[in-house]
């Protein structure tokens, strides 16, 4: 271990097992990697309204844009950034696209509400 640690870590590293047990105890890169992308997706406060309002009902895009008026390029941008995440879902509906939120995307909306003051 490196010299000039503060006893206070150097002690708390020790009782984790060593800086090698905490290494081993990281997500793998890609788990690190999703849940970076997840952070991302609502790192936008127009994607977070609509992952917020897709958590309340499913919505097609027409009825998102009339709370979050946009160009429909800007909305499919916005849209499929959320999907990439896993924070929506779509389902085909005749000529409808249907948006929903995951389980992935309920899970960090109630994250976020813990998070936020």
């Amino acid at each position: 271990m490196s010299e000039g640690i503060p006893d206070d870590v150097r002690r708390r590293l020790e009782l984790g097992g060593g800086l090698e047990q905490l290494v081993r105890s990281l997500p793998a890169p890609q788990t690190v990697q999703e849940a970076a992308d997840a952070f991302d997706a609502v790192s936008d406060p127009a994607r977070l309204r609509m992952l917020w309002a897709l958590d309340r009902a499913p919505l097609c895009p027409c009825l998102l844009r009339e709370f979050e008026p946009m160009t429909n390029s800007a909305l499919s941008y916005h849209l499929r950034l959320l999907r990439r995440a896993g924070l929506v879902a779509t389902t085909v509906k005749s000529n409808y696209r249907i948006y929903r939120a995951t389980a992935r995307g309920r899970a960090m909306l109630s994250f976020l509400r813990r998070a936020v003051p």
